[in-house]
């Protein structure tokens, strides 16, 4: 878990998380608890998921949503013994 509160981030360059729709403005990833708790309540309020679950080694598990708008956002359960 991030323990220091405040902004993180990092550069990468644009790509297409929806085929067809590359990425303009930022991409926002949101930190949470339970990965899977957020998921099933993203999709219970009409969002849609855009990327499945992918683990980062060493820092976490990572999804990608629409929500209902098609505003997209991606959701991380940070952990550093990810593998």
């Amino acid at each position: 878990m991030i323990d220091d509160a405040g902004i993180h981030g990092s550069l990468q360059g644009r790509r297409e998380l929806i085929a067809g729709q590359r990425m303009t403005g930022f991409e926002c990833t949101i930190a949470v608890p339970n990965l899977d708790e957020t998921a099933a309540a993203i999709t219970a309020a009409g969002g849609k998921v855009i990327m499945q679950k992918s683990i980062i080694v060493g820092v976490g598990a990572l999804m990608f949503f629409a929500d209902t708008e098609g505003n997209v956002f991606g959701v991380i359960q940070p952990d550093e013994k990810a593998e």
